[in-house]
């Protein structure tokens, strides 16, 4: 018997300038991953990404990068991104517009959004800057997620 699948959509943006403002981040990858295929350290490693990325945008101008940001994203960039592609994600590339979508089937995941116009200089984002958020797929709703890269940090909503 086949899962039922859920309609998930999306819009991904990157901050271009003043004058522009928000481009289409196109080229870029979202992935998702079953959130039990991911061991407890490394989810708890993404919630410390989340809580002190947007300190840590303000700290490395002032050379006080916190200690727990830089360990969170070289653990993250360690332990999952190296694994990414063994734990199978579902990964879709937002098109010129920087829209995307896809089908999951119902369940929690994690998801990992890599900008293909914005990085930084931290082991993990390197090649692009990153942006996590676990969600619930259920029965009965379809999903749209907003993901937008300003300078210093990307947010799923």
């Amino acid at each position: 018997m086949k899962s039922h699948q859920v309609k998930l959509s999306g819009n991904m943006t990157y901050f271009f300038n003043d004058n522009y403002g928000f481009k289409p981040d196109s080229g870029s990858e979202i992935y998702f991953v079953k959130s039990n295929l991911i061991k407890k350290n490394i989810l708890s490693d993404i919630k410390n990404f989340q809580l002190y990325s947007l300190k840590d945008a303000s700290a490395q101008y002032n050379g006080k990068r916190d200690k727990n940001f830089i360990r969170a994203a070289n653990n993250i960039a360690y332990n999952f991104s190296i694994i990414i592609t063994k734990l199978k994600p579902i990964t879709v590339t937002a098109d010129g517009s920087g829209n995307f979508k896809t089908k999951l089937p119902i369940g929690k995941y994690i998801v990992m959004a890599q900008s293909a116009h914005r990085d930084k200089t931290n082991l993990l984002e390197i090649g692009g800057m990153k942006s996590f958020k676990e969600i619930s797929i259920t029965n009965n709703n379809e999903i749209f997620l907003n993901i937008k890269c300003e300078v210093e940090y990307c947010a799923i909503k």
